[in-house]
């Protein structure tokens, strides 16, 4: 091959080559964008749910009056909602003080037999969710809190630096842990228990349903489910 054929081909390889680097390096740049995008979604989801769970929120419920043959909206009544780990133990709470009094002002033992099967719950759900964030921060190298509040206040702010694999992890806990203490606090609506074996564990008289917030989980084996109608799928038979 002479000297001039290959600098013909050089010349028409080079920018080949050139694009062909190019393309590499934009197809990497917009995976990482994508990926900076999804983690970015991820950590705005853990900081929703997390403060949910461990700060009090400000309600706003407009309110609205009948005129000139309208319904409109003029004034706004706000209120402040405790947290789902405040609720909680204010649920304990109040249990625990109806087992005092209906032991005329002694509680036996402090002893469960006594109480409703919900109160039951509200406790193993709670054991449920102390006994997996202690996981999560002896997993993460880092102190417990005296409260369940500030040690999950503490893991979101070890999460930021983890890897995105972590962070799917946490999100699929908190996720959990969201959906178990807002089915729990069923505060406008009673909870309902189902005479239907739990598709995961087959127990019966272990669904707990709230209706109001369409949230379900299992307090056989702690199973949760984030709508009714991921429920109704679950217990669909296997075809």
């Amino acid at each position: 091959m002479s000297d001039i054929d290959r600098a013909f081909i050089y010349m028409f390889a080079a920018p080949m080559l050139l694009v062909l680097v190019l393309l590499v390096l934009e197809a990497s740049l917009r995976g990482s964008v994508f990926n900076m995008n999804d983690r970015a979604r991820m950590v705005a989801e853990i900081c929703r749910l997390a403060d949910d769970l461990t700060d009090a929120k400000r309600h706003t419920e407009p309110i609205q009056d009948y005129i000139n043959g309208h319904w409109q909206t003029r004034r706004a009544h706000q209120t402040w909602q405790p947290s789902l780990f405040d609720q909680l133990s204010e649920l304990l709470e109040e249990a625990l003080q109806r087992t005092h009094d209906t032991h005329s002002g002694t509680c036996v033992g402090g002893t469960l037999e006594s109480r409703p099967p919900l109160d039951v719950n509200v406790l193993s759900g709670l054991h449920e969710i102390e006994r997996q964030v202690t996981r999560w921060v002896n997993f993460l190298d880092l102190d417990l809190r005296t409260d369940l509040s500030s040690s999950v206040r503490q893991l979101v702010a070890r999460i930021r630096t983890t890897g995105s694999d972590t962070q799917a992890q946490l999100l699929a806990e908190l996720r959990r842990w969201h959906t178990l203490a807002s089915t729990l606090t069923g505060w406008s609506t009673p909870l309902r228990r189902p005479y239907s074996p739990c598709p995961c564990c087959q127990r019966r008289t272990g669904l707990v349903v709230n209706l109001d917030r369409c949230t379900a989980f299992c307090a056989g084996c702690m199973t949760t489910w984030t709508t009714l109608e991921e429920l109704r799928q679950a217990m669909q038979p296997v075809a």
